[in-house]
């Protein structure tokens, strides 16, 4: 399971991303996206860097990483660790960064394909992510006046206020799964710690 540490690296992800360009949507796609540098950044959290047993030559060459500005795809975001991280430590990266997608990690391309997800409920995520980034928007509203958290008292407090929002709807998604496919984003997914005890 995810420590506190892990949690509060990733959560902050899905918390400053989610009100901005969330998903993209055509036709036939839907794209979750995301900042590379958030995505990349926990990276830099030492709990993380030991549980995937990284070099020091490794993390070197993470740091110089030229992060792509705005919203990219995920696959996109996470591209420049293939040539960095093992196939194992890739894996385990993702495991490590899903979860902190909450919700939006099942609109990641990756994910609907190794869940198969139906078209009926793709499209119920997606509202899903609407409500949520309904929610949110009287705090990133708050964001774009003050700017964004400046310490980590600031991030633990935006944490606090907004924590309800995504697990609601990270749980509300959940259930949509049926259980083969629960059984998938576990084995993909590190168990998110919930308040609520719905949800993997």
């Amino acid at each position: 399971m995810l420590n506190v540490l892990h949690r509060r690296a990733i959560f902050l992800c899905a918390t400053l991303l989610v009100s901005g360009n969330s998903f993209a949507q055509n036709d036939e796609t839907i794209e979750t996206k995301v900042g590379q540098g958030q995505l990349i950044g926990i990276l830099q959290v030492p709990s993380i860097q030991k549980d995937l047993r990284l070099t020091a030559e490794q993390v070197a060459k993470i740091c110089e990483i030229t992060r792509i500005p705005g919203a990219i795809s995920f696959a996109d975001a996470v591209a420049p660790l293939k040539t960095i991280l093992t196939d194992e430590q890739l894996k385990e990266f993702k495991r490590n960064a899903l979860p902190g997608l909450m919700v939006r990690a099942f609109t990641v391309s990756e994910v609907r394909e190794t869940l198969e997800l139906t078209q009926k409920q793709v499209n119920s995520i997606v509202e899903i992510q609407t409500k949520l980034k309904t929610q949110l928007q009287p705090f990133q509203d708050k964001i774009n006046q003050l700017g964004s958290p400046k310490n980590a008292e600031e991030a633990m407090q935006l944490e606090r206020d907004t924590e309800q929002f995504h697990e609601d709807a990270y749980v509300e998604a959940f259930e949509l799964l049926t259980d083969e496919q629960r059984k998938k984003w576990k084995e993909i997914a590190k168990p998110i710690p919930l308040r609520k005890k719905n949800g993997g």
